[in-house]
């Protein structure tokens, strides 16, 4: 049986037990470095919208669609927005490669898989499998990009095994920020958040963040705010 729990200092309310998507931390991460004051957004992989669900309450006027592949997620995210009485967040069960080229947002955001696609063909055939596959990152950020209007943002997600492909799309052809969540000085980062301002711009900045500093865990984790740039060290 599911039961139900506070998150988001107790604003939002939400399901838990089994068949019910667990909470990571990376989505929390991701919400931190969110342009908040933007007329529209576009969730890709939003799971049981979660991140949708607060960053309404976060920005209570801007148009916000959320999709997802799974139909199972789509319809606990709409379980959700209805107990929390959240109504004008558009979840739609449908494919990001769907989506038409002439749709546009301001900010377009994503916390995507992280398994390596050709490791997994196994598994492909299984709809609420292929949702954690690694698709080709390529194809995946081309059209990230194809969706955001000029001026607006594409922040993401990423893990180590595929920086050097996100690196490959965006370095030096966009104007691009990385962050590298580190739990250890000695240990290389494992995950990356990165933020891309489509402008005319091709800057590439690198920062490092702490991400077992207690300090900064409160802030972000369970206070909900934004990256201060006091927490970002250049890299």
């Amino acid at each position: 049986m599911n039961k139900s729990f506070d998150f988001y200092k107790g604003k939002i309310r939400l399901k838990n037990g089994p068949g019910c998507y667990k909470i990571t931390e990376d989505p929390l991460w991701l919400l931190s470095v969110l342009p908040l004051n933007k007329s529209s957004y576009l969730e890709v992989g939003c799971a049981t919208g979660v991140l949708s669900l607060i960053l309404r309450l976060k920005n209570s006027t801007a148009k916000i669609k959320a999709i997802d592949i799974q139909k199972e997620m789509i319809q606990q995210a709409k379980q959700h927005a209805k107990e929390n009485n959240i109504e004008d967040i558009d979840f739609q069960l449908q494919d990001l490669y769907t989506l038409k080229e002439g749709e546009k947002y301001d900010c377009v955001f994503s916390n995507p898989p992280f398994f390596d696609n050709a490791k997994c063909d196994f598994i492909k055939d299984n709809i609420k499998n292929l949702a954690y596959l690694q698709t080709d990152i390529s194809s995946y950020i081309k059209k990230l990009l194809q969706l955001v209007k000029n001026g607006g943002h594409v922040c993401f997600v990423g893990h180590c095994s595929i920086r050097s492909d996100i690196l490959y799309e965006l370095k030096n052809k966009v104007n691009l920020k990385e962050i590298k969540l580190i739990s250890s000085e000695s240990k290389p980062a494992k995950r990356f958040i990165y933020i891309v301002e489509k402008n005319n711009r091709t800057d590439f900045e690198s920062y490092v963040l702490d991400s077992f500093d207690k300090e900064i865990r409160k802030d972000i984790l369970f206070l909900y705010n934004s990256i201060s740039n006091s927490y970002l060290k250049k890299d």
